[in-house]
């Protein structure tokens, strides 16, 4: 059942994000300044303020994003994996990197000093107030700026950093509007759209290996006993996995300028998905698939221990070693096989070779 579920859930993510990342539709509060309307979005946790969405809306039909360029950007381009557009500026082209690979727009970027110097004064406003840029986007209709707050126990003044930002967002709008033609024969970006996928299908990955492991967490039996077999095997598949990634990166994306920021998501991400669903899908095939005839085994309960978290509580159970390795071993059991049994009665275990040969554990009676 969990094995087939599995491939539902990646499947269901992998969409899910994609879709999350072509639509890009943060919501949150609306307010105007200097007769813009605006939107902004604080997130916060715990009382730490992580990041702030702040923006309006814009010329649709174009679609770019800028960051500002660290020394693995000039890597990648140093190496020639990616390639970058440069606008002709050292000020510009030195501090910031610009992600898309549409001509049209290069062009308006490399002749509009105009433009070049705006996005500058963004930046200098916000250092000023004390925020870092993680992007500034502008698509769907948008455009908008992804922040960091330099210090995150202060909430960020929204209505006084908008003051700031907010007309100069409008003005790089304005800008494209009056040098972009745009018509219905125009040529779109090829790679955004791939891009997406990929890094649709690499999010997936994570989020599925993260669901399932807490799955696992959750429902303690069944449960594997040859764990550290079974996650060895799952490595080549792990590796099998990220290499096909990278690869069709390459043969989709070839050299652009988004082609190193999605392999070092796939290496930072999609590694751990990778490893985590390959590992998890294995152990369900091992459970769902097995056919063998089980084994039952007598032990005695010798201790019984319950640990309350802030959040969960576990409930372990210390019996004899059926398989031999210690003496006693403690293993997690549900809350009704804990409360089955007192300190000193006898349990039975039962025990399944595994479809792959991996042992596991069924039922504790």
């Amino acid at each position: 059942m969990w094995f087939l579920f599995g491939f539902i859930t990646l499947i269901s993510f992998s969409i899910y994000f994609g879709l999350q990342r072509h639509q890009s539709n943060w919501k949150g509060v609306t307010n105007s300044t200097n007769r813009i309307p605006f939107k902004h979005k604080t997130v916060s946790h715990k009382n730490k303020h992580h990041h702030l969405y702040i923006g309006c809306s814009a010329i649709k039909n174009i679609n770019f994003s800028i960051k500002i360029e660290r020394w693995w950007d000039r890597l990648f381009k140093w190496l020639g994996i990616s390639v970058e557009h440069q606008v002709g500026s050292s000020e510009f082209d030195e501090k910031f990197y610009l992600i898309t690979d549409d001509r049209e727009l290069c062009d308006i970027f490399s002749h509009s000093p105009q433009l070049q110097e705006t996005v500058n004064h963004i930046a200098s406003c916000c250092a000023k107030h004390d925020l870092k840029i993680r992007r500034l986007h502008c698509k769907h209709g948008r455009i908008w700026l992804h922040l960091i707050p330099e210090y995150k126990s202060n909430r960020p003044k929204v209505l006084i950093v908008a003051r700031d930002l907010i007309p100069k967002l409008k003005s790089i709008s304005d800008i494209f509007e009056e040098q972009l033609l745009i018509t219905q024969n125009k040529k779109y970006d090829p790679f955004i759209l791939r891009a997406i996928v990929i890094l649709a299908i690499s999010t997936g990955l994570a989020i599925n290996g993260l669901t399932h492991f807490f799955r696992i967490i959750v429902i303690e039996v069944p449960f594997i006993i040859d764990d550290k077999p079974l996650f060895y095997q799952s490595l080549p598949w792990a590796v099998a996995v990220i290499a096909t990634l990278v690869t069709i990166t390459f043969l989709l994306l070839g050299r652009t300028a988004r082609t190193h920021l999605v392999l070092i998501e796939l290496l930072l991400v999609g590694s751990f998905g990778a490893l985590s669903s390959s590992y998890l899908t294995l152990r369900d095939a091992n459970i769902d698939l097995d056919t063998g005839k089980p084994a039952h085994f007598d032990v005695m309960i010798y201790k019984k221990k319950v640990s309350r978290g802030r959040r969960s509580t576990s409930y372990y159970l210390t019996v004899d070693d059926w398989y031999g390795e210690k003496k006693k071993r403690r293993i997690e059991v549900t809350r009704d096989i804990y409360y089955r049994f007192k300190q000193g009665d006898n349990a039975k275990i039962k025990q399944m070779p595994g479809y792959m040969g991996h042992r596991w554990v069924a039922d504790i009676m």
